[in-house]
This record gives structure tokens, sequence and C-alpha cells, in this order.
């Protein structure tokens, strides 16, 4: 069965995006833009993508004869003239949308009209499990606080305090209990 999507790169408003014909699923497709955000944001490539977008001409349809395949973003950004892509400035739809949003670094996957967002810059290591299971996933964007990664940074940073207080009091009174000794030592 052909699984269609598109990939969209989102910037200044205009989406750009590029068809994919088949094999868009999470496990193939969404595996292959998360590899390539998280490579794009390792290399800190974030602002030449976003530049390069904007060399991209605007096209209301696919032309025809382009290749329906989507094997990059970095390919996207630097072949466009031979991928299949349009522009709008509608989010564009279809049974799998990757959608890379420079605007409000946001990372969002729709399924079959089932919307996830994240967090560009912190996609948590479980969202294929969270798109294809349907899991429950709170995303606040108010608060930038998308996963439970910072809640167990917290934790473990709480959990260290915790173990320097414990450290400090044991010091504390091994030094209380030291002049206690020694105003013991020099009644008798």
């Amino acid at each position: 069965m052909v699984t269609s999507g598109d990939v969209a790169l989102k910037y200044e408003g205009i989406y750009y995006i590029f068809n994919n014909h088949s094999d868009s699923y999470c496990e193939y497709l969404g595996k292959k833009v998360v590899n390539d955000i998280n490579n794009m944001i390792h290399n800190k490539r974030t602002e030449i993508y976003k530049k390069h977008l904007l060399r991209i001409p605007f096209r209301n349809d696919i032309k025809d004869g382009c290749d329906n395949s989507f094997y990059s973003i970095y390919d996207s950004i630097y072949n466009y003239d031979s991928s299949s892509y349009y522009t709008s400035k509608y989010q564009p739809s279809n049974e799998y949308t990757y959608i890379i949003d420079f605007d409000e670094y946001e990372f969002h996957i729709t399924k079959y009209g089932n919307l996830y967002t994240f967090d560009l810059f912190n996609i948590p290591s479980d969202w294929m499990e969270i798109v294809v299971n349907k899991n429950n996933y709170k995303y606040d964007n108010k608060n930038k606080i998308k996963n439970q990664g910072l809640k167990n940074k917290i934790l473990a940073l709480e959990e260290e305090l915790a173990k320097l207080k414990l450290k400090l009091k044991e010091k504390e009174e091994e030094e209380n209990g030291e002049e206690n000794g020694e105003e013991n030592g020099e009644e008798q």
C-alpha cells in the first residue's frame, strides 16, 4: 500500500512543502526527518537552512517530472529544483505530514488528522511511540516545557542537592561533636 506524505519547512509564514509518494509512515519517513532535525541542530545549521529557504522560488503546484521522494532536509533545500515541492501560506494536509516550523521552533506531525507538536530543539526520544500508539502527550508552548527530560534533570539536581545537604549536616555534627569532646576533656 502506498502511504503518501509531506515534509514541510515553515519560515516567515510560508510553507515549503516537499511531497513524498510512499513509505511516509513514522517508522520510515518520520524517523528520517527526526534524524535530519537532530543533525541540523547538532551541526548548528538552523540559521543556514532558513537563509537557503528564502532562495527557493514560490511555486503553486508540483512541477511535472520531479522526484516524488523526500531524501533529506539538506537535499530538499539545496536541490529544490529536482524535488517535487510547492509553496503555500496554508498548512499542508496528507496522510502523514511532518512540519519543521522555524517561526515557532516547533515540530508538528499529523497522522491521519491527529496532530502532535514537539519542541524543535527537544524532540522526546519516544516521539514515535507517542504518535504511533496515540499516547497522551502534553505540549506546553507557553513555558516551553515539552517532555520528561527537563523534569528528570530537575529531579537529579534536587537529589544531588539533598545529598550535599546531608553531607553538610554530617560535617556540622562531626564538628560539634569534636567541640563537645574538647570541652569535656578540658573539664576533667
